[in-house]
């Protein structure tokens, strides 16, 4: 009977411990997939939703749904591990996994161009459809011109999600027929503009007209080499005056590749000129230097420049912005210099300048961007359009200028930066981390129940 009875006790902390390991399973899959509860050992927390996010789920109006389109064998486990976050910590928004057998014609109202919606595929819509966005898992993944990996994610999904609830889409139009700077040299510029979710395109304004809406649009040129007509100059001062807003990138030169020198730009463009005289601010046509007069004349010349109001400053932090070749802009009226040069620059004409010229001690500040604001209309004048050019937008500084001065200018306030990955292959957790965590505690716990047990038996059989 003793027996027995000590047979029943041991069965029954048997199936105890192995209801405690199903139980734990249970809790592990739930806490993780429900409740994000997992450890995120990466660097810079790339699966975990920051608290800029958190703040913009909290602002949802509506319903907001993303579906993970994957066939089996090509999930992200990274971004798989970072939906979850929002799944957990965002009341209403939820992920839905969809499969390689998804109906084509649910697919088929997400693909508005008509490409098809590709294998890899994040589609972030409201409850009922009247809004979405679709981005590749892939181009989450980026390298900056200094070679660092750099992980978008979350940047393009919260950008995507407030879209699609408040429907504030704004879209860059670049000014084309002035023999602007191509889209296909500004790569990375158009990069940054998808990761911060503005749509771009191209504007000529003979064809289109007076296409540009001043509520949806925002005008971008780069670099102009010729003047506008005076067609264009009213179309685009009639956005303006309707509180449309505009970004000029104004080069003064023109760099000769075979001599790697830079020479004044000969045509006046006095259309452009009146633009920015209009709103108090002209660009001297004359070039800032660095220190050391053997790099005067070439486009190796670099200098550092400061912001200056409370906005940008504390959207660059104590980071240097670096501009190359860089005209000084005079502002007056309301306008105000928000990009200035270190006092050690210096001022000269290509025209007329010679080694000798460049005498110590006459450096100074200069004006390097002004920002203008007649009502809800911006205009942001720089001196030089390197900046957006693929090799100085990768600098931490510079990139984090122009995502402050777009913000400014488009009225948007999304400030969750790309973070950096720390390597080719980041760090990424498992989907079974928590279960992991659960099971080192049943190590621990099973040893004890042993232990238990074997008093209690000893007791029974004595």
């Amino acid at each position: 009977m003793i027996r027995r009875s000590s047979f029943a006790k041991v069965l029954a902390i048997a199936l105890g411990i192995l209801l405690l390991v199903v139980l734990g399973n249970i809790v592990a899959f739930n806490l993780e997939h429900h409740f994000a509860f997992f450890l995120d050992l990466s660097q810079n927390k790339l699966y975990s939703v920051s608290k800029e996010t958190k703040e913009i789920c909290s602002e949802l109006r509506d319903e907001v749904v993303i579906y993970v389109y994957n066939s089996p064998g090509n999930e992200d486990p990274g971004t798989k591990a970072l939906l979850e976050s929002y799944n957990a910590k965002c009341d209403n928004i939820s992920v839905v996994n969809l499969g390689a057998d998804t109906a084509e014609s649910f697919l088929s109202r997400f693909d508005t161009d008509g490409t098809g919606i590709a294998d890899g595929s994040i589609i972030v819509t409201n409850s009922d459809f009247s809004r979405a966005r679709v981005m590749q898992i892939a181009s989450f993944y980026t390298t900056d011109a200094d070679g660092r990996s750099l992980y978008s994610a979350e940047q393009r999904i919260s950008s995507a999600i407030k879209y699609v609830d408040t429907g504030a889409a704004r879209t860059a139009r670049f000014l084309t027929g002035h023999r602007e700077t191509d889209l296909s040299k500004l790569s990375r510029f158009t990069a940054m503009l998808s990761a911060y979710d503005y749509q771009y395109s191209a504007y000529d304004a003979m064809i289109e007209g007076s296409g540009l809406d001043a509520k949806k649009d925002f005008l971008i040129i780069v670099s102009p080499k010729t003047d506008l007509l005076e067609t264009e100059y009213l179309q685009i001062a009639n956005f303006l005056e309707a509180g449309g807003s505009a970004v000029f990138f104004m080069d003064n030169f023109i760099y000769e590749h075979e001599t790697e020198t830079m020479n004044i730009r000969v045509q006046e463009l006095p259309l452009f000129d009146r633009l920015f005289a209009e709103r108090g601010m002209t660009i001297k046509r004359s070039l800032i230097f660095g220190m050391d007069s053997a790099y005067t004349s070439l486009r190796a010349t670099s200098l550092v420049t400061e912001p200056q109001t409370g906005s940008f400053a504390a959207a660059v932090g104590m980071e240097s912005i670096l501009i190359s070749e860089l005209s000084p802009i005079i502002t007056e009226g309301e306008a105000i210099p928000i990009l200035n040069t270190t006092a050690s620059c210096r001022e000269k004409s290509l025209a007329h300048w010679t080694a000798e010229d460049f005498v110590p001690g006459e450096e100074q500040m200069y004006c390097a961007a002004a920002l203008s604001e007649i009502g809800d209309s911006k205009m942001l004048l720089l001196g030089s359009s390197s900046i957006v050019s693929n090799e100085e937008i990768g600098i931490s500084g510079n990139e984090k200028f122009l995502a402050a001065a777009l913000s400014s200018i488009s009225e948007t306030e999304l400030n969750i930066e790309s973070k950096e990955t720390h390597g080719d292959l980041p760090m990424r957790i498992t989907s079974y981390s928590t279960k992991m965590f659960i099971g080192i505690v049943l190590i621990a716990l099973i040893p004890m129940c042993a232990l238990i047990l074997g008093v209690v038996m000893r007791r029974m059989m004595s």
